[in-house]
């Protein structure tokens, strides 16, 4: 390039740059004639339409938005002028009437004429604010450089710097001022959860003791009701018909009856939940968020697909009082990946999120299976079942004896001082006799260790799968376990285990669902029963081997 043309580039940037800087500049100076013309005051000028308790009536326009409150003495409650049936938030007022009964300023400029340098040829927020006997316009405009609002009073030709309290309060429309319905907040346990939708319906329910319903009591969470089946009932009429059959076995000791008995369904259908995901489930109800108020007195609530929801969601709870209380959420249509949601009965319609509706309407029951398999009640158990290698079988018979077991006492804290003050060369520990129950186990006239069976049991019932299973092809057979139980229900508990993979065995639960377990863990209730099982044969052995070794000698 020509070093003209060079020159040319050059000074045609200077003077964009000078250009801009001018413009800069004569902002700025603007800016400092406006702030340079405020008079500084020793003590602050009362803006304040009046006291507190005496404001009647607030009116403002902020955005395209106008605003109009009254309070009703009578109902003493502020209302919204436009629309009584309009929710106001009386809280949410509070902030408005203190702006307006204490607003001041720090600063006036007097008899100005140009009002657009202060921003006040088009305020961003207009105020008005009456008593009884008295009524305020502020026109809230720009900012000054030591970041207070300029503000208009009544229309007059003084500029006041104010600093921020009306712009602060009155920056709001009449969404932000509606009092929104509750969600509920004093909810000491949860009860169930009902949901009915388009593709689904269920009910997921706290039981604090399932016997009746289950095989066992550890879990409290159940999924009793999936799409029309009642499992509660099922389980009723499971029980009913163990009682039926127990009074036919009474009166006519017949083959018939037994038959009868052997046909009873040993399972109701009903499926345990994981605490915490029946938790998660239910919160999506007790803890839903509305985003926004769509409107709060929906005429035609077909507009928002809730003439006819989509889903239905009851929530049963008790409160800190111990009062059982329902709350119920509709759902309509879903919009943007939003859906319209009501509170039962009410015109109000909120936004929610989407996955609020999805979370409810696909639960994922399989993940939601607890991973604890065999958490059994003990004393229902009658008959284990041992397979091993998928040949050789081992019915182990479980009763228990009441004995009186002598145990170390207690003792009070009284008595414990006296001890530790008094020496003495021997220390005796008091005992005492207490109930005890003693698990008896025997193979046909063969007594195994009742303390080795019942840490074999601890670990049975500590048994946890890692996940759910996605196959249902195993390999060989590695051990099926059998617990025949003394109850109406769940009579059968059965669970079996293949090799799988290096470290895991596929494991199925009572027929049905399918788990991976570690293969060390079930490795290790294999070896332990083994060793249990074969104990007092390997003693027989030995004693055998020493009585031919005499006889030899």
């Amino acid at each position: 390039m020509k070093r003209g043309a060079k020159l040319g580039v050059l000074v045609a940037a200077l003077a964009v740059l000078l250009g801009a800087w001018g413009l800069i500049n004569y902002l700025t100076t603007q800016k400092e004639a406006a702030d340079a013309a405020l008079e500084i005051t020793d003590d602050d000028i009362d803006l304040a339409v009046g006291e507190y308790d005496d404001v009647t009536a607030l009116s403002w326009t902020y955005g395209d938005e106008t605003v109009n409150l009254t309070y009703d003495a009578d109902a003493e409650e502020w209302v919204n002028a436009d629309d009584e049936t309009c929710p106001i938030d009386q809280t949410a007022v509070e902030a408005l009437i203190t702006a307006v009964s204490s607003t001041c300023a720090s600063q006036e400029v007097t008899d100005v004429e140009d009002f657009e340098q202060y921003g006040l040829d088009e305020p961003t927020l207009t105020v008005e604010a009456s008593t009884a006997d008295n009524t305020v316009s502020y026109a809230v405009g720009s900012i000054s450089l030591t970041g207070e609002y300029y503000v208009r009073v009544d229309g007059g030709t003084s500029v006041y710097t104010e600093s921020g309290l009306l712009a602060g309060a009155f920056q709001v429309q009449i969404d932000d001022l509606l009092q929104l319905e509750s969600t509920p907040e004093d909810v000491a346990s949860v009860l169930s959860l009902t949901v009915e939708t388009d593709v689904t319906s269920y009910t997921v329910e706290y039981v604090e003791d399932a016997s009746d319903i289950y095989y066992t009591n550890a879990y409290t969470w159940f999924l009793t009701e999936l799409d029309g089946v009642d499992y509660t009932a099922a389980a009723e009429t499971v029980s009913e018909e163990a009682e039926e059959t127990e009074e036919v076995e009474a009166s006519e000791e017949t083959e018939e009856a037994e038959d009868e008995t052997e046909t009873i369904s040993v399972t109701t259908g009903i499926t345990a939940l994981d605490a915490d995901s029946a938790a998660a489930l239910y919160e999506l109800v007790s803890g839903v968020s509305f985003l926004s108020c769509e409107t709060w007195n929906a005429e035609d609530l077909s507009e928002y697909g809730l003439d006819d929801p989509q889903g239905v969601a009851t929530l049963t709870y008790l409160d800190s009082e111990g009062e059982t209380q329902t709350f119920t959420l509709e759902f309509g249509d879903y919009t943007s990946g939003y859906v319209y949601v009501r509170l039962a009965g009410s015109n109000m319609v909120y936004l929610a999120d989407g996955s609020t509706l999805d979370g409810l309407m696909y639960p994922d029951w399989a993940s939601m299976t607890p991973l604890t398999l065999t958490p059994l009640d003990w004393d229902t158990v009658t008959t284990i079942a041992v397979t091993l290698d998928g040949t050789d079988t081992y019915e182990i018979e479980r009763t228990y004896t009441i004995e009186m077991v002598e145990v170390e006492a207690e003792k009070d804290e009284e008595s414990e001082e006296t001890d530790e003050s008094e020496e003495t060369d021997a220390e005796e520990s008091e005992t005492e006799l207490v109930e005890t129950q003693v698990n008896i186990y025997t193979i046909g006239d063969r007594s195994l260790d009742a303390n080795e069976m019942d840490m074999w049991l601890d670990d049975v019932y500590a048994l946890t799968a890692a996940s759910l299973a996605d196959t249902e092809e195993g390999r060989s057979e590695v051990m099926t376990l059998t617990f025949q139980r003394d109850s109406d229900i769940w009579q059968e508990v059965t669970v079996t285990f293949w090799k799988y993979s290096s470290t895991q065995y596929l494991c199925q639960l009572n027929g049905d669902t399918y788990y991976l377990v570690s293969s060390s863990t079930v490795d290790g209730l294999y070896d332990d029963i083994w060793e249990i099982l074969t104990a007092e044969e390997d003693a027989e052995v030995e004693v055998e081997t020493e009585v031919d070794a005499e006889t030899e000698s």
